[in-house]
């Protein structure tokens, strides 16, 4: 059973490579050099905030009650 899985995966991977692939360049060679690049700043801004996000709930960081915390030393 697992043999035929693998069998599987790697038409899979082939018809990804040769038929998506070069849609993906298509695409993206159709956009000017400077747009992407901001699109692309944007996409790696958006994983870094996803990224902490989870960060902090996984070490289960209350953001709100650290503010507080924050606010409170500050205004002392």
């Amino acid at each position: 059973m697992l043999f035929r899985s693998t069998i599987a995966w790697g038409f899979y991977a082939l018809g990804v490579v040769h038929f998506v692939h070069g849609w993906v360049y298509r695409i993206i060679d159709s956009f000017d050099y400077n747009l992407g690049l901001k699109i692309v700043w944007v996409i790696l801004a958006l994983v870094l905030v996803d990224y902490v996000i989870q960060l902090l709930k996984v070490f289960h960081v209350n953001v709100r009650e650290k503010f507080e915390q924050l606010r409170r030393l500050v205004l002392k």
